[in-house]
């Protein structure tokens, strides 16, 4: 809420009397086919103006930046001190293809359309190639796309990512492929980072749409041995943003992509005892891992809480099934 600045003046001083005579005043003169006087009328092509209603600024918090600023109140009003909020999520909506509106179903053709044109090309996609040879087909979290009946529910991720602006839907499936390639995510896979982290986090459960909850609990990180193990340098920063990404393949690989199935994850966020503002380490972590995780897995998160801060410890609708 912004504050309001208010500016006190002192009152105007009155006009000192008129020095008092003793003769009457003359008397005025008698009004010449003078009409009664009326209000001005207002001025020729100018509009009313009224003060401009209280401005609103809506921000987005992020998991890094309630780590970077744990207690930083909302308001100073205590009137309007709310509750801290659940974390943003997007809307879900319906994977099916008669649920689409038409404009909808055309997005999805062409963006098919521009997906194989482009591996006849092939140079959109070059960063695939082997040795010269033709693109076969391309596959993103074990779905090969256009060759699989799960192919529509993937390319709808993109597209509703970048509101079913095909050639914006393209281009962010081509960055995500080769970051994929970069970041070679199938030898990612069969990494082996052992269970030092399996307490930070873990799916559990289902809610009661059956989507998985996944735990994110950073109170793990007051373990200072853990924290200098996981956060102390670039190298064992980037091995933890490896884990997490391959924490999230795997998961994604168990959700069900056919037509009317359930794709998305539940996500809780613990922040009770996360470490202060002064570990800089893990907010500049956590940071470069939601940019990947926005960057390169579209509408994954059905929705995120975070039970702390004043918050209930679940709510009722993520009741494990």
């Amino acid at each position: 809420m912004a504050d309001v600045n208010l500016t006190t003046t002192s009152p105007p001083e009155l006009p000192a009397e008129p020095p008092t005579s003793s003769h009457p005043p003359p008397p005025p003169p008698p009004p010449q086919n003078q009409e009664t006087p009326s209000s001005p009328p207002p001025p020729q092509n100018q509009k009313t103006t009224f003060p401009p209603p209280p401005t609103t600024t809506t921000t987005t918090a992020t998991i890094a930046d309630v780590i970077e600023h744990p207690e930083k109140p909302t308001s100073t009003d205590p009137t309007t001190t709310k509750t801290p909020e659940p974390m943003p999520s997007f809307k879900e909506e319906s994977n099916q293809i008669k649920d689409l509106s038409p404009s909808q179903q055309k997005s999805l053709q062409d963006f098919k359309t521009l997906i194989q044109d482009s591996l006849t090309n092939t140079k959109d996609f070059a960063f695939l190639q082997k040795q010269n040879e033709p693109i076969s087909e391309l596959s993103i979290w074990g779905i090969p796309i256009l060759k699989d009946d799960r192919t529509d529910v993937v390319l709808l991720k993109f597209l509703r990512a970048r509101d079913f602006k095909v050639k914006d839907s393209f281009t962010m499936l081509k960055d995500t492929l080769q970051w994929r390639e970069t970041f070679d995510i199938e030898s990612l896979l069969e990494q082996d980072f052992g269970d030092d982290l399996e307490k930070v986090v873990f799916n559990h459960g289902f809610d009661k749409e059956g989507h998985p909850i996944c735990y994110n609990v950073y109170g793990e990180f007051q373990n200072k041995d853990l924290y200098e193990k996981t956060f102390s340098d670039n190298e064992k920063r980037l091995r933890f943003l490896r884990w997490r990404i391959q924490f999230l393949e795997r998961s994604i690989r168990k959700l069900d992509f056919r037509s009317g199935g359930v794709n998305t994850i539940f996500q809780v966020n613990d922040l009770k005892n996360a470490p202060g503002p002064a570990k800089r380490e893990l907010r500049v972590a956590t940071q470069q891992a939601l940019q990947l995780l926005q960057d390169n897995y579209p509408e994954f998160v059905a929705k995120q809480v975070s039970p702390s801060l004043n918050e209930p410890e679940l709510e009722p609708e993520i009741e494990l099934v």
